[in-house]
């Protein structure tokens, strides 16, 4: 009976430690897996751009501590106000790599933790916009949409600080006005038909295709470059590109050295300019008592824009004198007046909201040559000699005029970058006469030799 008790006892311990044992072995293999498994990111776990999954938290510091120190040597972040801009300091940003993992969600796409250093972007904002303007600017979106960028990791980002500024009325930024002498229907025409021309952002206009699309191509060249000349004028006081600008050989009387736009759209001679702003300019036209008034219309510039015509030459004609036995002896008569030669340069100054110059751009560089007097003289058609030429030499007058006094002028008109213009010097519809006395003779610009 003991011996049965004993053999049972026995055999009741071995069979609970087989099942300590067994049970044991089975709830630590659970318990292990289950604390290495929760060390580890499960799938489509991601903080930022950066996916996580079946990485450790080590793992995931490394990788994302790489990432960003690619991003910082790489990003181009850039506060844009209206026509200039100013890069980001990537070391604006700093990343809060331990954070951003502690309060990740396994299986959810998580932000990384950023902080913005606010004085370095309030640094960057004194550069590009004025104080009133930084009073009014909302600091606190901006700052979030940097941050969520950088959180992305984006590698580029252009910020319009007007999103966060009031919204701006529109305003005259720019003007000029030409005095309309003698005829001027074709440009009555013109401003019936284009009272307003809007200028949509980013886009180039052109002269001929608008009066190509009303069918006015036929309109009269002088008058045209009249109005041509008056839209250059004004966009010298804009940021306005000047794509296409022409002048002719002679300088029209109503037109000031230096603003001559010339147009013949029977000879594919244009005008045109392109908006590089983000906004929409408009360009009004009215003829008020005999003068031609141009205003464009928009936002403010955040610089101002102003044409400086300087350099100006002035370069004395020859005289050249020609014989013929049509007239009798000693008689003079004259056949061209002349014209002295002009040249100017045309810059356009940009200057900062403080008065400082920010730039002086050369626009162009206009050139007129001089037409030389032309004086036809007699003689005696019963003499076997024909006198030889006599001609008076060019004189450059550079910056003289025929006083003597100084022919520099600096026009304070608030005007503004464009290409230099092209200079249409020979216009193809010049014939030559070569009739049998320019053969005998001369022609009436010909130089001696």
């Amino acid at each position: 009976m003991v011996s049965n008790f004993k053999r049972f006892k026995v055999t009741m311990v071995l069979t609970i430690a087989s099942l300590f044992i067994l049970g044991f072995s089975q709830f630590s293999t659970v318990v292990f897996s289950s604390f290495f498994e929760r060390d580890l990111f499960q799938e489509q776990t991601s903080i930022g751009p950066i996916s996580l999954s079946g990485k450790s938290r080590e793992q995931a510091a490394s990788l994302l501590e790489e990432q960003i120190k690619t991003w910082q040597e790489n990003a181009s972040f850039e506060l844009k106000y209206k026509e200039s801009s100013q890069k980001v300091d990537p070391n604006s940003f700093k990343f809060l790599v331990g954070e951003s993992i502690e309060s990740a969600i396994d299986g959810k796409e998580n932000s990384l933790i950023v902080e913005v250093n606010q004085q370095n972007i309030e640094n960057t904002l004194q550069q590009l916009i004025p104080k009133t303007d930084f009073h009014a600017l909302d600091m606190t979106g901006l700052l979030n949409a940097l941050s969520s960028a950088a959180s992305e990791l984006d590698p580029s980002l252009t910020v319009r600080l007007e999103d966060f500024l009031p919204k701006e009325e529109p305003v005259v930024v720019a003007t000029a006005s030409r005095q309309l002498d003698g005829e001027f229907t074709d440009i009555e025409k013109f401003v019936h038909e284009f009272p307003q021309i809007s200028i949509e952002p980013l886009t180039n206009v052109s002269l001929n295709k608008l009066l190509e699309g009303k069918k006015l191509n036929q309109l009269s060249s002088h008058q045209m470059s009249v109005v041509s000349s008056g839209l250059f004028e004004a966009l010298l006081s804009t940021n306005f590109t000047i794509t296409d600008r022409n002048i002719g050989r002679e300088l029209l009387e109503n037109i000031k050295l230096g603003l001559e736009a010339k147009v013949d759209f029977s000879k594919k001679i244009d005008f045109s300019f392109y908006n590089p702003n983000e906004n929409r300019y408009d360009i009004k036209l009215l003829i008020d008592r005999g003068n031609l008034e141009i205003s464009i219309i928009g936002i403010p510039f955040s610089s101002k824009y102003q044409m400086n015509l300087t350099e100006k030459q002035e370069f004395k004609p020859r005289t050249i004198k020609r014989y013929t036995p049509l007239l009798e002896p000693r008689q003079k008569s004259v056949e061209t007046e002349g014209k002295p030669g002009l040249m100017i340069k045309v810059y356009r100054e940009t200057i900062s909201s403080s008065g400082e110059l920010i730039q002086s751009e050369l626009i162009s560089e206009d050139f007129y040559q001089p037409i030389h007097r032309v004086e036809v003289h007699g003689i005696d058609p019963n003499s076997n000699q024909i006198p030889q030429p006599e001609e008076q030499g060019t004189e450059s007058l550079a910056n003289t005029d025929n006083n003597g006094s100084s022919m520099n002028e600096t026009p304070t008109v608030n005007t503004e970058n464009q290409s230099p213009a092209t200079n249409e010097q020979n216009d193809p519809d010049e014939g030559t006469d070569d009739s049998g006395e320019d053969r005998l003779w001369g022609k009436p610009n010909e130089e001696p030799k």
